[in-house]
């Protein structure tokens, strides 16, 4: 029942929900960045 008034907090706050979105994108892209360094 806790996701569900999640979603509804992330439905009324969509500007956050966008820097999270950017936020994971840009860890993402850094851990690829990072892993091809590697290799």
């Amino acid at each position: 029942m806790r996701d569900v008034h999640i979603m509804d907090e992330l439905k009324e706050n969509k500007g956050w929900v966008f820097l999270l979105g950017a936020f994971l994108i840009g860890i993402l892209s850094f851990a690829l960045m990072t892993a091809g360094f590697i290799k």
